[in-house]
C-alpha cells in the first residue's frame, strides 16, 4: 500500500495559501509595494518549485499530483482549457454581487445577493442531467462553442442592465444564460481531454486539471478586481479634475 505524500501536502500547502493571499490582497496592499506580498510572493513561489521537484523525485514513492503526465497532449488541453474556463466563469461573474451590494441603491445584504446569484447553480443543477445526452449527441467542440454563446449573450445582457434602476429581479434571465455556459462547459472539456487519458492515469489528470481551473477561478477575480478598481481611480481623477476646473470658473 503506498503511502501518503506528506512533504507534498505541506508544499502544495503553502504555495496555494500563499499565493492565494497575493492575489485576493495584492490590489488592497498596492502589490509588490507592500513588504507582506513581497515576502509571500516568494515563499508561494519557492514553495511551489520546491513542490514540482519532489513531486518529480525518483524518491518520491507516492506523488500527490503526477506532473508527469503533462507531457500528455490530452492532461496540456486540459491545463489550458481549465485555466481559461476559470479565468472567465469566475471573472465574469464577480461584479454582479459587488454592484448589488455596494452600488445598488436599495445595497442588499450578503444574503439577498447570494439569493439572487444562486439562480445559476440551481439552473445549472436542473439542467446537469441533460448535458451528458447533449455532449454524446453533438460533440465536446460543438458543445463548447454553444456554451461561449451562451456566456457572450449573459455577459451582453448583465452590461445592459446593470444600471441603478434595473430591479434585481432581472437579472434572473442572464443569470440563467450564465448557467446554459457553466453546466455545459466543464463537463464538455473535462469529457474531451481527461477522459482520452488512459484510465489508469485519469484520477491524477484530473487532480491536474482541477488544480489550474482552481488557480484560473483566483487569477480571473483577481484581474477583474484590478480592472475594477483601476477604472475607478481613472474616473475619480477625472471628475475631481472636472470639479477643480468648474471652482475655478466660479
Amino acid at each position: 500500500m503506498l503511502g501518503v505524500d506528506k512533504a507534498g501536502i505541506v508544499l502544495l500547502g503553502i504555495a496555494l495559501v500563499s499565493l492565494q493571499v497575493v492575489l485576493s490582497r495584492g490590489n488592497i496592499d498596492d502589490w509588490f509595494g507592500s513588504s507582506d506580498i513581497q515576502l509571500l510572493t516568494w515563499i508561494g513561489m519557492i514553495a511551489l518549485i520546491l513542490f514540482v521537484a519532489w513531486q518529480l523525485n525518483s524518491r518520491n514513492a507516492s506523488p500527490l499530483l503526477h506532473l508527469k503526465l503533462i507531457r500528455n497532449r490530452n492532461v496540456q488541453a486540459a491545463i489550458s482549457l481549465g485555466l481559461f474556463a476559470g479565468i472567465i466563469l469566475s471573472g465574469s461573474i464577480y461584479a454582479l454581487p459587488e454592484f448589488l451590494r455596494n452600488v445598488y441603491p436599495r445595497q442588499l445584504s450578503a444574503t439577498q445577493a447570494g439569493q439572487i446569484m444562486c439562480v445559476y447553480a440551481l439552473t445549472a443543477a436542473a439542467i446537469r442531467p441533460l448535458v451528458t445526452t447533449s455532449i454524446a449527441r453533438f460533440g465536446q467542440r460543438k458543445t463548447i462553442t454553444f456554451a461561449f454563446a451562451m456566456l457572450v449573450a449573459s455577459m451582453l445582457l448583465v452590461a445592459r442592465l446593470m444600471t441603478t434602476g434595473t430591479p434585481d429581479t432581472a437579472y434572473a434571465i442572464p443569470l440563467i444564460l450564465y448557467a446554459f455556459c457553466l453546466a455545459p462547459m466543464l463537463s464538455a472539456i473535462g469529457s474531451g481531454t481527461v477522459s482520452k487519458v488512459p484510465p489508469s492515469n485519469q484520477l491524477d489528470a484530473v487532480a491536474i486539471y482541477m488544480t489550474f481551473r482552481q488557480f484560473g477561478a483566483s487569477l480571473g477575480v483577481t484581474l477583474i478586481t484590478t480592472l475594477l478598481n483601476w477604472r475607478e481611480t481613472l474616473h475619480s481623477s477625472r471628475l475631481f479634475e472636472h470639479l477643480q476646473a468648474g471652482g475655478s470658473q466660479t
